[in-house]
Parts: structure tokens; sequence; C-alpha cells
């Protein structure tokens, strides 16, 4: 009886488990940093009213496999210091009254993209203000 139960175990083990063909247990962990100068920011308005900045970097190491299983993260990098992304920031210094500034980003294979959106809460398209230089670090991390 203690065999024929193994046995089962071991045939539903096996119909169980199916290769997929990721091998997602030899991924890379790496982090990689961009430099985004103020001229290379492209402005896109939308359709549905949202204006934001975007900034498109090549990314190889960013495979299928990568995206589906490795954890992607970015960071701005200002003085030494690494702010993780999203990043929030408030004003109140403006004459126009407080504003503010959002940094994201999102990636496909082979691509990271990073957008800055400003706010003044009084929205105006062609008073946007254009991003400066920036520093980003990407860092991936396997799922092990």
């Amino acid at each position: 009886m203690k065999k024929l139960f193994c046995l089962m175990a071991l045939a539903i083990f096996a119909v169980g488990c199916e290769d997929n063909g990721d091998d997602y247990y030899l991924l890379d962990q790496f982090s990689r940093e961009f430099d985004a100068y103020s001229e290379d920011w492209e402005f896109v308005d939308t359709e549905e009213g949202e204006a934001f900045y975007e900034i498109a970097f090549s990314m190889p190491e960013l495979t299928n496999t990568v995206c589906r299983y490795n954890t992607v993260e970015a960071y701005m990098v200002e003085n030494g210091v690494q702010f993780p992304l999203p990043d929030v920031r408030h004003y109140y210094d403006s004459p126009f009254g407080p504003w503010e500034r959002k940094i994201s980003y999102a990636f496909k294979p082979g691509v990271i993209y990073f957008n800055i959106s400003y706010s003044d809460f009084d929205y105006d398209p062609e008073n946007l203000l254009q991003p400066g230089d920036f520093t980003f670090r990407v860092v991936t991390t396997a799922p092990y």
C-alpha cells in the first residue's frame, strides 16, 4: 500500500510539473545608470489632456524573461543619494502658487521610460517647465 501511495504521488507530481521554457532561476541581477539631459526630454500631450515629458532609453538587458520574473526598480540619483521612483515633490516657491513635480518610470522588453509631470493645479500646456538634467539608476533583482 505504501508503494502504491508513493507511485501515485510521484505520478501526480510528474503530471503537475510542466516546463514552460522560462529559465527564471538563471536570471541576472544588474544595475545601470542613465543620464537624461534637458534637451532630450520629449513633450507629450495626449488626447485625454495629460501633459508630461518623457525620455526613453534602450536597455537590452530587459528581456522578456527579466520583465516577467525580475523586480525592476528605478531611482533618481541626486548628489550621490538615490530616491526611489515614483518621486513626488511639492514646491511653494512659485509666484503662481503651489505646484508639484512627479517623476515615474515604465518599462517593456528592451526599453525603459522616465516621465516627468508638473502640476501647478492650473493646467497650461504652453507654460510647462522644461525638465533639467537627471541621473537615473535601474536595478533588477531576481526572484530568489
